[in-house]
């Protein structure tokens, strides 16, 4: 649910920068392709550490330091905050765009801004791949116990 909360304010906060923007210069907020391909890389390393964490704790039972543990759960929950965060934005500066898709910079606007959605959306799962793999087993639940390993 925060998740939903979390893509709800950015696309509030896109929209008001654009806004903003639009306001003061007279033109629509111009997206660049260096912040979507930022936003991939992003993803694929966080994608690349949830692989690494999930096969170290999770199929080879491997145990871990705890702070190293918490500090894993903390960057997941992170990313998936701000996955979340900057996909809504970016779902909103596309949606800002599309009723002028008959120009040329308006559709490279819904372009780059879906390109960095999907961006933020492969931040976002990576992230909650990364929580799960840090998962817990709750007190007596015994077959939890034997699925997950002792952080």
């Amino acid at each position: 649910m925060y998740l939903v909360a979390a893509a709800a304010v950015g696309a509030v906060g896109a929209w008001a920068l654009a806004s903003l923007v639009e306001l003061l210069s007279g033109l629509p907020l111009q997206l660049t392709w260096p912040g979507a391909v930022v936003l991939l890389v992003i993803g694929g390393c966080i994608s690349a550490i949830a692989a690494g964490a999930w096969l170290r704790l999770r199929r080879d039972r491997v145990r871990t330091e705890p702070a190293r543990a918490v500090a894993l759960l903390a960057l997941g929950k992170a990313a998936a905050l701000g996955g979340a965060l900057m996909a809504g934005g970016y779902l909103m500066f596309a949606m800002l765009s599309v009723p002028d898709l008959a120009v040329p910079a308006a559709r490279d606007r819904v372009l780059r801004a879906s390109v960095a959605m999907i961006g933020g959306l492969i931040v976002m799962v990576a992230g909650l791949v990364l929580e799960r793999a840090c998962r817990v087993p709750e007190d007596g639940d015994d077959d939890a116990e034997d699925d997950q390993p002792d952080l």
